[in-house]
């Protein structure tokens, strides 16, 4: 069963926390995933790598949280 998260935190703890997310989109800034927690949103070009090391732990958000729409099957 895939876990459903929610929030950009309940994504952030489940990716590891925010050297590990901060590493996954490679980025260099220690306050960059800090304040994407604070905004309650990631940016965009973030969302694939975000999403399959997501799939890897069985878990699940939605688009929204990169402020994108989801796609229709």
């Amino acid at each position: 069963m895939i876990k459903q998260l929610h929030t950009v935190e309940e994504v952030i703890s489940a990716l590891g926390g925010f050297d590990v997310v901060k590493e996954l989109t490679n980025r260099n800034s220690p306050s960059v995933v800090p304040m994407w927690k604070h905004r309650e949103q990631f940016p965009p070009n973030t969302y694939a790598v975000m999403k399959a090391a997501l799939r890897s732990k069985n878990a699940d958000a939605p688009a929204s949280l990169w402020n994108m729409a989801e796609a229709s099957a």
